[in-house]
C-alpha cells in the first residue's frame, strides 16, 4: 500500500501544473434518468463537498456505468422513498463523471451535510481496493471544475461520507484512511489551479424557471456566435438578473421555445450569467445551433461598443469553455449576422469582433 500511496501521490503532482478542466461528463439525459424534481441548494456555492462510495458494483465502460446510474436512481426513488437519486455526481472508473442532481441542487448523501454540500460518489465498493486512477483524477477535476463554475466555495472543505453520518464508508480499513488523506493533499495542491473563466452567475444564482433542453450534438462545440441583445443595457448584478428573467420570459411565453435561446450572457457588470449553459443546444442561430454556443452581451451595440469590462468577460469565457472542454481549442468565431440574416450584433460590437481571436470573416 505504501508504493501504491507514493505512486499516486507522484502521479497527482504531475496533475497539479495541468489547467483546470472539467472531466468528460454524462448528462441525466444521456445516462436515461428518469424524470425528478429536487430543492435548490439553500447555501451557494457550497462550502463543503462530501465523498462518498456506493458499495456496490463498480464499472469501468460507459454502458455499465449508465446501467449503475439507473440502478442507484431506482433505489434511492422507489425503496428509500426519495425524490431522486441522493448524490449531486457519481464517478466511474472509465474516468466519467456522471450528473445526479447536478450543481446548485440539495442531494440526499449525508442528513448533517445534505443542505450545505456537494455529494459525490464513487461508483463501486472500496472497503478493502482503492478507486483507479481514472475515477480518482476524476473526481478531483469535478471538484475544482465546481469551483471554477462558482458551484463550490473557494474555500471549500472537503470530507468523506463516516465524517458527517455513522457509514462504513472508508472504514477503519487503513487502504481507504491513506486514500482520504492523499486525495485530501492532492485536491490542496491543485487549490491554486484555475481556468480563465469570468464571475458566473448560475441560473439559480439569476432566478431562472425550470426548463429541459437538448444536449448539444457536436461536442466540444466547432463555433462560438456572438450576439446583443438588442434590449436595456445592465451594470448591476441586480438589473442583469431582471434582464436574464425578461428575455427567459419573452423567449419562452412569446417565442414558445424550451427556455432562453443562449448558452450564455455576458453584463457590464463583467459577469457571466448561465443561460442554457454548457453542453446544450441553444436556440440563437438556427444555421450554426447544433454545433454552436451562443453568447449575448446585454445591450444593443448598434453604435457604441459594449464597455470594456462586459468584452473581457466575454473573452474570458470563451476561453473558460475552452480550458473546460466545452468548446473546442480551434474554434471559430462568428457574429450572429454571418449565420442569419439579421443586424445582430450591432454595426458597432462586430467592427470590433473581427479583431477578437479566432474571428472567422468567410465561414
Amino acid at each position: 500500500m505504501m508504493k501504491l500511496t507514493v505512486i499516486f501521490v507522484a502521479a497527482l503532482a504531475t496533475l497539479a501544473t495541468a489547467s483546470a478542466q472539467c472531466p468528460r461528463i454524462v448528462t441525466r439525459d444521456e445516462w436515461g434518468a428518469r424524470a425528478a424534481s429536487t430543492p435548490i441548494l439553500p447555501i451557494r456555492p457550497a462550502p463543503w463537498v462530501v465523498m462518498h462510495h456506493t458499495a456496490g458494483t463498480p464499472c469501468t465502460t460507459d454502458a455499465a456505468c449508465a446501467q449503475q446510474m439507473r440502478n442507484i436512481q431506482n433505489m434511492h426513488m422507489d425503496i428509500n422513498g426519495w425524490a431522486d437519486i441522493g448524490y449531486n455526481w457519481c464517478v466511474g472508473e472509465n474516468g466519467t463523471a456522471y450528473e445526479g442532481r447536478g450543481w446548485g441542487r440539495q442531494g440526499a448523501h449525508a442528513p448533517n451535510h445534505s443542505s450545505r454540500s456537494v455529494g459525490i460518489g464513487i461508483i463501486g465498493n472500496f472497503m478493502t481496493v482503492i478507486p483507479n486512477m481514472a475515477a480518482r483524477s476524476a473526481a478531483q477535476q469535478l471538484i475544482q471544475c465546481g469551483v471554477v463554475l462558482g458551484h463550490i466555495a473557494a474555500n471549500y472543505w472537503l470530507i468523506g461520507h463516516r465524517q458527517s453520518n455513522p457509514t462504513a464508508f472508508s472504514d477503519e480499513d487503513p487502504t481507504m484512511k491513506k486514500f482520504a488523506a492523499v486525495l485530501a493533499i492532492a485536491l490542496a495542491s491543485l487549490s491554486t489551479v484555475s481556468a480563465q473563466c469570468p464571475r458566473i452567475i448560475t441560473r439559480a444564482g439569476w432566478g431562472a424557471r425550470a426548463a429541459n433542453t437538448a444536449v448539444l450534438p457536436t461536442r466540444p462545440a466547432p463555433w462560438v456566435v456572438m450576439h446583443h441583445t438588442a434590449g436595456a443595457h445592465c451594470t448591476t448584478d441586480a438589473a442583469c438578473a431582471q434582464q436574464m428573467r425578461n428575455i427567459q420570459n419573452m423567449h419562452m411565453d412569446t417565442n414558445g421555445w424550451a427556455d432562453i435561446g443562449y448558452n450564455w450572457c455576458v453584463g457590464e457588470n463583467g459577469a457571466a450569467y448561465e443561460g442554457r449553459g454548457w453542453g446544450r443546444q441553444g436556440a440563437h442561430a438556427p444555421n450554426h445551433n447544433s454545433r454552436s454556443v451562443g453568447v449575448c452581451i446585454f445591450g444593443n451595440f448598434t453604435s457604441v461598443l459594449p464597455n470594456l469590462a462586459a468584452r473581457n468577460a466575454a473573452q474570458a469565457l470563451i476561453d473558460c469553455g475552452v480550458s473546460l472542454g466545452h468548446i473546442a481549442s480551434n474554434y471559430w468565431l462568428i457574429g450572429h449576422r454571418q449565420s442569419n440574416a439579421t443586424a445582430c450584433p450591432g454595426n458597432a460590437f462586430f467592427e470590433n469582433l473581427r479583431t477578437w481571436p479566432r474571428f472567422n470573416p468567410n465561414p
